[in-house]
């Protein structure tokens, strides 16, 4: 059995051996392209009916089965963490209260001496007592330790109970 490719259709279909043919009839142009031409002087030029619609049965369910399967991955890996990552610096620049020490996302760090109705904070920075005034996005880490531990039962997952039932029993 060979494969023979279709430059018309564009498609690959088995081709099995069958009849004969002398040397000097298959350096015709014909032969050469509707069939295989073999040492012996074979040639094949029939493929078995129905062949191409038995491959391509189930076909599109499967594609998009894959394709399903491929962006649930990408969903799970890149774009549900990125979602979790940016709440909680939504949360952490919600969290920012006066007196708190910041660093912005350009690396300067202050004190947060008043916070804006215009969703800005003023800054203090350095000894000299330089104020900046940022948008309150440009809040890249708050150094400020809260004692606001999450109630019982919520936050910190998995690994967070696993962490309790360690602790449970030491």
């Amino acid at each position: 059995m060979f494969m023979i490719f279709s430059a018309v259709s564009g498609t690959v279909s088995p081709v099995m051996i069958s009849g004969q043919l002398d040397a000097a009839e298959a350096t015709s142009a014909a032969d050469l392209v509707s069939g295989t031409v073999t040492s012996t002087g074979d040639v094949s030029a029939s493929a078995p009916v129905g062949f191409m619609e038995a491959c391509t049965e189930g076909g599109g369910w499967t594609m998009l089965l894959i394709y399903g399967l491929i962006f649930g991955l990408f969903y799970l890996f890149f774009i549900r963490p990125q979602q979790n990552r940016r709440k909680k610096e939504e949360a952490m620049r919600r969290s920012v209260e006066i007196g708190d020490e910041i660093t912005t996302v350009g690396g300067i760090c202050g004190r947060v001496v008043s916070m804006k109705e215009d969703d800005t904070l003023v800054i203090e920075t350095g000894t000299d007592r330089a104020k900046m005034r940022i948008k309150s996005w440009a809040v890249g880490s708050n150094q400020t330790i809260k004692d606001s531990a999450p109630p019982e039962g919520e936050g910190g997952g998995f690994l967070g109970s696993l962490g309790k039932l360690f602790k449970k029993q030491q």
